[in-house]
């Protein structure tokens, strides 16, 4: 039986791939459905959704307006998902950015009753997401040391094992939640 390599790098297809409308969406270049169902689902778990810069107020997507007053088809919702990942200047971490959003959808949608009550900082998950990722296959290795290394592996990673990582991240974090500058979740 013969196996096949591996592709060497993911880097190429993300930074390609880093819009949603890339990314599978429908030819007229609107944000798949299927994505937006995502982020839904999410913000039905959660208080909000920052996207991008956390520091930044305007990158807050709260769950309570949005939910009342929209539906997770709606054109203005999607448009309102694209705004906040479009200020993702680098299009490799924006593209990783809309695979945790997946992600995170699947993982409410197969977890009704894990509840949040407050804001996922999406720049968080995944940022634990490449630390616990590097700490399996590095476990003597100082993570803040070899940093660099770690993102760029976590890059390579498909999406299926980014999606485990992810929800990995989150699962730890909410675990481990303290009223630390650096939780996933954000008081609302």
């Amino acid at each position: 039986m013969r196996q096949e390599a591996r592709p060497r790098s993911r880097l190429p297809p993300r930074p390609m791939a880093g819009s949603i409308t890339a990314a599978g969406a429908a030819p007229s270049g609107r944000c798949q459905l299927g994505f937006t169902q995502a982020c839904w689902k999410t913000l039905e778990h959660c208080s909000g959704l920052v996207i991008g810069d956390k520091l930044e107020r305007r990158n807050r997507m709260e769950s309570a307006p949005l939910l009342a007053e929209m539906t997770p088809g709606e054109t203005n919702f999607a448009r309102n998902v694209e705004h906040l990942l479009a200020k993702i200047d680098a299009p490799e971490y924006r593209h990783l950015t809309i695979e945790a959003l997946v992600a995170l959808g699947d993982f409410f949608r197969e977890n009704p009753r894990f509840i949040l009550s407050e804001y996922l900082v999406l720049d968080v998950i995944i940022g634990h997401g490449v630390r616990l990722a590097w700490l399996q296959d590095h476990p003597g290795d100082a993570y803040e040391d070899q940093k660099a290394l770690a993102w760029q592996r976590f890059y390579e990673e498909p999406p299926e094992s980014v999606a485990r990582w992810i929800v990995a991240a989150l699962r730890y974090l909410v675990e481990q939640e303290k009223p630390v500058a650096s939780s996933p979740l954000v008081p609302a």
